[in-house]
């Protein structure tokens, strides 16, 4: 399988003349895939071209350009199920210029609150799906008895 990557380090969005001439170069050597990245992203009109020419465009995703980023969770505590935003303290990756989906292999979570989760996410009840696609499930423990349990097995052996 032959993939071609054109990389753009422009100050501006890369134009339907760049994708058009980048969608020719695909053609010319036959590759299976081409894939364009450019930290300005794309033209509304590259994108369209892009599509119908099968190329991939993407953008760099990085936290601390204070790109806004929000994932989507499922977290099942003590058998309940909820569903909710979890905050991403930090995410690197390539932004899909297609989706707006953000790839990556790693990223850092905010902090997350029982009580906000108790308070503020949507809980499923039985085989209740979620409002949209989830992208990350948790299993998590019940801390608060956890802490209570500790707590009293410690103060049992003083």
């Amino acid at each position: 399988m032959q993939i071609v990557i054109d990389c753009k380090d422009y100050g501006h969005p890369v134009d339907v003349k760049g994708v058009e001439e980048f969608a020719g170069l695909v053609r010319d050597v036959r590759a299976h895939q081409g894939s364009m990245v450019c930290p300005r992203g794309f033209t509304k009109s590259a994108r369209k071209v892009a599509r119908r020419a099968n190329i991939g465009l993407y953008s760099p995703a990085d936290t601390a350009d204070r790109t806004p980023v929000e994932m989507t969770v499922s977290l099942d505590v003590m058998g309940r199920r909820y569903f909710g935003h979890l905050p991403l303290a930090e995410i690197r990756g390539l932004r899909d210029e297609h989706t707006g989906a953000v790839h990556t292999n790693a990223f850092t979570t905010g902090i997350l609150s029982a009580v906000e989760v108790e308070n503020e996410w949507q809980r499923l009840v039985g085989n209740e799906e979620p409002l949209a696609p989830v992208a990350l499930l948790i299993m998590g423990l019940d801390c608060i008895a956890i802490e209570g349990r500790r707590r009293s097995a410690l103060a049992g052996r003083a």
